[in-house]
């Protein structure tokens, strides 16, 4: 009787990709200030990657006022439609890439939302910016002065153009809170 062929080794990959992707959806527009049930924790499948798009996990969402424009109406991007994540600044590290210009372990900041992992494709590039390991530098000074507020600080006093003399207000109650997603 001939004996059965041998079976090749199945390859087993650990990843520490989480099935789940955490989310906060925006439910209801805010009539005022925001209340409980305006934002929803919802649970989504990490979605498959196709070729040309890479995963990101979120490690630092930017907490910032332009937010609450977003929930209501348009302005300079659309408003956030009911039931999608709610739009948020983020820093985030690729955990798995089919994408040519990202690969495992890159940094990037952008328009990541209120989730955990965010997908990265050739739609949403351009709200990506590869991030430099920059020595004895905090993650976080890419979501303040190196980041979104830090640029509009900048180049709002480029554009003010304050001289001697003339008075420049500074509203420190208008930045970014920094918050970190639970495990």
């Amino acid at each position: 009787m001939p004996q059965p062929a041998p079976k090749s080794p199945t390859k087993i990959f650990l990843s520490n990709v989480s099935n789940t992707n955490r989310q906060l959806r925006l439910q209801s527009r805010p009539k005022g200030l925001l209340a409980p049930g305006d934002l929803q924790l919802a649970e989504s499948p990490v979605p498959e990657l196709k070729d040309g798009q890479a995963l990101a996990r979120v490690k630092y969402l930017s907490i910032d006022p332009t937010m609450r424009v977003w929930m209501a109406v348009d302005s300079y991007l659309p408003a956030v439609k009911i039931g999608e994540v709610m739009r948020a600044g983020g820093f985030a590290e690729i955990v798995e890439s089919r994408h040519p210009d990202y690969k495992k372990g890159d940094r990037v900041m952008g328009l990541t939302g209120l989730q955990e992992y965010v997908l990265i494709d050739a739609s949403a590039k351009s709200f990506f910016q590869k991030l430099p390991k920059i020595p004895f530098v905090s993650d976080t000074v890419f979501l303040g002065v190196l980041g979104f507020n830090g640029l509009a600080a900048f180049f709002g006093m480029e554009i003010a153009a304050p001289k001697k003399g003339e008075t420049l207000v500074v509203s420190a109650a208008a930045g970014a809170v920094f918050v970190r997603p639970r495990k």
